[in-house]
């Protein structure tokens, strides 16, 4: 019996992408990424929360009310417990990060050394991090994302398998927010913040996942949270 061809069906990978600090002034530039199959699924499980806890505004790192505290810790407790929930960061240490070797695609495009290296970056992260069999849909926080800015575009240009590429508002999003909550997070961990609303979040996270700090990388933490530094290669940031 001749055998039959194997039927492959892709799968859809929803993305969500944030990003804290800057390629100036700023001691890191960060960018973070949620990964999940089944974003309605955890969508509804962070309504349930809202309504557990009485809370419903934006829950994002940036907020101080200290009446978001026990719904951020439901959340992340909900993001760590899930197996098809993944946080990945690429962390730049700009001291180290030198933008002139962006000089050449500016004066092509005519769009600022920082923007072309941000959309770069974001094309490694997400190439780095997903799978050429599946489709992409790409969500991130309109309010990041430059006037002049063809990321977008530029994203479904460079790796095919993006479907499409959304820019949203974080208000109604809980998973854009769960993006900003972690990338912020990993950043405050990292720059020593000391408000009392946001260390405690970062002190709860950092417990749940059994680190001392949010950039360790424990084996048994697996593809659930990374954050991978860049290094600067010799003779070239690419």
């Amino acid at each position: 019996m001749p055998r039959l061809p194997r039927i492959t069906t892709k799968r859809t990978q929803f993305i969500y992408g944030d990003e804290s600090g800057g390629f100036k002034n700023e001691p890191y530039f960060l960018l973070g990424i949620v990964q999940t199959y089944e974003p309605r699924l955890h969508d509804e499980a962070i309504e349930k929360l809202r309504d557990k806890h009485d809370y419903s505004r934006q829950f994002e790192y940036k907020k101080t009310d200290r009446l978001k505290f026990d719904l951020c810790c439901g959340v992340l407790d909900y993001f760590v417990d899930c197996d098809d929930l993944e946080y990945q960061g690429l962390l730049i240490p700009t001291a180290r990060y030198d933008l002139r070797h962006y000089k050449k695609d500016f004066e092509r495009t005519a769009r600022s050394p920082e923007i072309v290296s941000y959309n770069y970056r974001y094309k490694q992260i997400l190439r780095y991090n997903t799978s050429v069999r599946d489709e992409l849909v790409v969500i991130l926080d309109e309010r990041s994302v430059a006037k002049d800015d063809n990321l977008p575009e530029y994203l479904q240009r460079e790796i095919p398998n993006i479907k499409n590429v959304q820019l949203v508002n974080s208000q109604k999003h809980n998973l854009v927010q769960l993006a900003d909550l972690l990338t912020g997070s990993v950043f405050g961990d990292l720059t020593n913040n000391t408000h009392p609303v946001k260390r405690a979040i970062i002190e709860h996270l950092r417990r749940k996942l059994g680190v001392r700090r949010l950039t360790d990388r424990p084996l048994s933490l697996a593809r659930k949270f990374r954050v991978f530094e860049w290094k600067p290669p010799l003779g070239s940031v690419k």
